[in-house]
């Protein structure tokens, strides 16, 4: 037991510095946000845009990213208003160390959706809420530092308030985005 343990620490030891370096990129893509409450029986989506600047460091087969996301504002009528949000995460990802052009990946992170509201007549409100997602994906090595990326992710919203109505807000996000590798 003690050598496969030893096998392991020394499998990770000698990938880390071989394959650490920093990153920085952009994606965007579409996002379908949705808002609900159910026993009211309110369940409405939008279809707009998003983007994503990001900056990370690669750590062997593990990435660990700082993003900023921010959704076009969508048109709800149950009761009339505009919802934008933008979000600040920290992700995750787990993707095989070795050299290839094609990198699968899977995703998870978390952090914090500032949601805004504006309706048609009224005051406009704010709330914010924890927000975590998980997704899959593909990097395509372009060149030796530069991976295009595509890939899904499910971003779950929280439960913002809205004229003291609660709602559930969550998120199916496809995107294509560029990463560059130092």
């Amino acid at each position: 037991m003690k050598k496969i343990g030893l096998l392991a620490i020394l499998l990770l030891t000698v990938s880390f510095p071989a394959i650490s370096s920093p990153y920085f990129g952009v994606r965007g893509g579409l996002t379908e946000t949705r808002l609900e409450v159910k026993p009211l029986d309110i369940r409405e989506s939008e279809m707009d845009g998003m983007i994503s600047p990001f900056i990370g460091y690669q750590m062997g087969f593990l990435r660990l990213e700082a993003e900023y996301t921010y959704r076009a504002e969508g048109e709800y009528t149950k009761p009339a208003f505009n919802h934008r949000s933008q979000s600040v995460m920290g992700n995750m990802y787990l993707e095989p160390a070795y050299r290839s052009a094609v990198h699968p990946y899977i995703s998870a992170g978390a952090g914090v959706t500032f949601h805004k509201f504006d309706p048609i007549v009224g005051s406009s409100d704010e709330d914010n809420t924890f927000t975590w997602s998980v997704g899959a994906g593909l990097g395509l090595e372009v060149s030796h530092n530069l991976f295009l990326d595509v890939g899904y992710r499910f971003v779950d919203m929280g439960k913002p308030k809205f004229q003291d109505v609660e709602y559930d807000a969550w998120a199916n996000e496809g995107y294509v985005g560029l990463r560059f590798q130092f």
